[in-house]
């Protein structure tokens, strides 16, 4: 069942319809370059342009993320992030005046280690609006589901080309918050061009739901969301940026003008 409330994640897609914009959603794996600037890093990514920030809990078997999110991920880990110190970044930054709403992007077995309430609550108490786990299935979701609507969270479901107008239909009654449209079945990476069938994948699931449509996986330039924002609601760079941040000496110079760039579509 669709969640029934409206959270900050709700208003920045509206606000961004608004201006008759597609939202922008970075993706930032937390501890990656450093620990200390990822605190930094999301507050220049708000201020930079961003409306959604999907926050990267690292995970050692990302499994639907591509080579350079999972090299990120990796080095974090390495270097001793924890989901802990990512809910210590993130009280930071809502204690800071920026604005972009945060969606959390991680794997089910870092919240069966939390507990699922702790997990839940750690969101609320941080102001996170959105939860995207890749390997969890719609069927396996509602207990989940249940403890992040009374946190008035969404979880967000993923729509691969490859599913069938039926399975589309169950995950989009499901869907709130926004349909995380994957735009090439595989991993994440940055590819050459928005892929043909974004329009018809739109309309099909639109057959069923008005649940904003975020278009991820592959997405890198601006002229690719100025592309892909002609059919859908929001765009996810991820790949992309990560790549613009390996050096930690120039990441937050690097992120700003990146997404600035990015932000100024046409």
């Amino acid at each position: 069942m669709k969640a029934q409330f409206i959270n900050e994640l709700d208003q920045a897609f509206i606000n961004a319809k608004k201006r008759h914009r597609a939202a922008i959603m970075p993706f930032l794996t937390m501890g990656y370059p450093e620990e200390n600037l990822s605190l930094r890093l999301l507050q220049t990514l708000s201020d930079s342009g961003a409306d959604i920030i999907e926050v990267g809990i690292p995970y050692s078997d990302p499994l639907a993320d591509g080579p350079v999110i999972q090299a990120s991920s990796q080095a974090a880990l390495e270097r001793g992030m924890t989901p802990e110190k990512t809910f210590e970044i993130l009280t930071g930054y809502a204690d800071s005046e920026c604005t972009a709403s945060l969606v959390i992007m991680t794997y089910y077995n870092i919240l069966l280690q939390m507990g699922l309430e702790h997990f839940v609550e750690k969101c609320r108490f941080v102001g996170v609006r959105g939860v995207v786990v890749p390997d969890l299935p719609l069927e396996e979701s509602k207990t989940l589901k249940v403890l992040l609507d009374n946190a008035h969270i969404h979880l967000i479901h993923f729509v691969a080309p490859n599913l069938s107008d039926e399975r589309i239909k169950k995950i989009a009654q499901s869907a709130s918050g926004f349909i995380y449209l994957i735009s090439v079945t595989g991993v994440t990476g940055q590819r050459q061009n928005v892929p043909d069938n974004v329009a018809s994948l739109c309309a099909r699931i639109r057959q069923y739901t008005d649940t904003p449509i975020a278009l991820g996986f592959g997405i890198g330039h601006a002229e690719q969301v100025s592309q892909a924002a002609k059919n859908v609601d929001g765009v996810i760079v991820g790949s992309a940026l990560i790549k613009q941040i390996s050096e930690p000496e120039s990441a937050i110079d690097n992120a700003a003008v990146f997404l600035r760039e990015i932000s100024a579509y046409e």
